[in-house]
């Protein structure tokens, strides 16, 4: 009984994740129940798509094959705005080197799948954009000027959460170029932070910008953070899916 109470309890956590990812956690399960071995967790290589709300794999779209690699950082934004309207941060098929390349112009990046404190997590980190953004010299170092970390965590509860993180610092993108494609969406964050920034030297300089959306598979929620000198700072998005 504790047998198959166990294997049901896995089989829920993993039939969502590809066969690698299965094959790094089959040591866990093998320890937990003896005996069993991960022939019977199914493979999901032939189902890699967006989760409906019955659990249930909703039929793919062209989305990867019609989205066009950004080659200005207008570009970059629409293509961050095409990834939340279409609930592509719950995607694991969305989390590979060609679709950040697609995607965000993101390149020579690191990535992997992996089991992570009792969940399993796919990711990939990069700070080089193909023509995007610039570099720019500290000293006598060259150093990037954006990097993009994103990933998707499969918790042990059957929770999905994507997550996706951009960070900048010199690039001269400002609030209007922002709003000019998330229209609509973004409202100021007004609460007063306990350890108020330096004063500001540009328009909406140190403004948050918070973002929320409900899409078909899950809720949005994040913000748009500008840096003193009204410059954007950084973008922080997450999905949830349970």
């Amino acid at each position: 009984m504790m047998e198959n109470l166990v294997l049901r309890h896995w089989r829920k956590m993993l039939h969502r994740i590809d066969s690698a990812s299965v094959s790094a956690v089959c040591a866990a399960v093998v320890m937990a129940i003896s005996g069993t071995g991960c022939a019977n967790f199914p493979s999901a290589d032939h189902s890699i798509q967006t989760l409906g709300s019955s659990g249930e794999m909703a039929p793919d779209s062209d989305i990867y094959l019609e989205i066009k690699q950004p080659t200005s950082q207008e570009e970059f934004l629409k293509n961050v705005k095409v990834m939340v309207d279409h609930d592509l941060l719950i995607r694991r098929d969305f989390y590979t080197n060609e679709n950040m390349l697609k995607f965000f112009a993101a390149r020579n990046g690191s990535s992997g799948v992996e089991p992570y404190a009792k969940k399993i997590r796919t990711w990939f980190i990069t700070n080089e954009f193909d023509g995007i953004f610039s570099h720019f010299w500290e000293g006598n170092y060259l150093m990037p000027d954006a990097q993009l970390s994103t990933g998707i965590n499969f918790e042990q509860g059957g929770e999905i959460i994507g997550r996706f993180n951009f960070n900048i610092q010199k690039e001269l993108i400002t609030i209007d170029d922002v709003k000019k494609v998330f229209d609509g969406e973004l409202v100021m964050d007004k609460t007063i932070p306990f350890q108020p920034p330096p004063l500001a030297t540009g328009a909406h300089g140190n403004e948050e910008w918070k973002y929320r959306q409900e899409n078909k598979y899950g809720q949005i929620v994040g913000y748009f953070r500008f840096n003193g000198d009204g410059r954007l700072g950084g973008i922080f998005l997450e999905e949830k899916w349970n």
